[in-house]
């Protein structure tokens, strides 16, 4: 990729994705190639320069705003695999949001989103139909917000009065 690189005269690269083969990486640093890495840095990549956001900070906020509504059940529907630095930050801002304010983290409220609507929905829709239901949810992404109203929509649970829905993205849909 690196040799690639250099025969198409390219003088830096800007990867947009967490998902990107460890290799690749390892090689572009070795090489010293100009490289930076968009939103979470494989695991082979400490030092590669970074832009991005606070993602633990994002999951602390958004559960520390259900919190302060009053909220004790929150539930979080990962945004991806754990693997992925933003999904494992956000999960780690949520326990540390519950912690600070002294509410038991359930690994039981913590649900698969997926990417899409309709895995966020009947993730939801699992979580709502517990005996104990969370009063709460912070969806990783905004579909997956979309995908939990529409779950607790099918139940007949009104937003915000049964569910409170917290999304991140800003995408055009929310």
């Amino acid at each position: 990729f690196v040799g690639l690189c250099h025969a198409r005269n390219v003088r830096g690269i800007i990867v947009p994705t967490p998902k990107i083969h460890d290799a690749i990486m390892e090689g572009l640093m070795a090489e010293g190639f100009p490289t930076v890495l968009c939103q979470g840095a494989p695991s082979a990549t400490p030092g590669m320069p970074t832009v991005g956001i606070d993602d633990e900070q994002v999951g602390f906020r958004a559960t520390e705003h259900l919190v302060i509504l009053g909220h004790r059940r929150i539930a979080m529907l990962l945004p991806g695999p754990v693997e992925i630095q933003f999904s494992a930050a956000r999960l780690a801002g949520y326990r540390r949001a519950l912690q600070t304010y002294g509410i038991p983290f359930d690994e039981s409220l913590v649900a698969d989103g997926g990417l899409l609507e309709d895995v966020a929905a009947r993730s939801m829709d699992v979580l709502l139909g517990r005996a104990d239901p969370p009063t709460a949810v912070f969806a990783g992404n905004d579909t997956q917000a979309i995908g939990a109203m529409r779950a607790a929509r099918s139940r007949g649970i009104a937003i915000p009065s049964g569910l409170a829905v917290v999304g991140f993205d800003d995408t055009p849909a929310a």
